[in-house]
């Protein structure tokens, strides 16, 4: 699978990709925050508008899906929990899931 491919796959891009057609374009280099906000700008949509509404909680669950789309959702994958680990920061990454557990309270 090319970098591409994954790329379209993804649930941020496949949720943004929905507004092309209003002339936005998703920037993988850019924060999805800072999308969303380039979204509500491109579109003209201010204040709390049913469209700005829709689309933030359209966000909201790509988000979600783009987390379990990336760690997964099994709470036991020590791979997936070593990996956010490493992502924000974490060391050493532990070695075992109790103890990635055990990190996240403290976060």
């Amino acid at each position: 699978m090319s970098d591409t491919e994954s790329i379209a796959e993804e649930p941020l891009s496949a949720f943004f990709a929905q507004f092309a057609s209003l002339g936005f374009t998703y920037r993988t280099t850019s924060s999805a925050h800072a999308n969303l906000r380039r979204l509500y700008k491109t579109s003209g949509w201010k204040g709390n508008t049913p469209e700005r509404q829709e689309a933030r909680g359209g966000f909201k669950d790509a988000l979600v899906q783009q987390f379990n789309y990336i760690y997964g959702t099994d709470g036991n994958d020590l791979g997936a929990w070593q990996n956010l680990c490493s992502v924000i920061g974490i060391k050493p990454v532990p070695e075992d899931v109790d103890a990635c557990q055990r990190v996240r309270s403290v976060l």
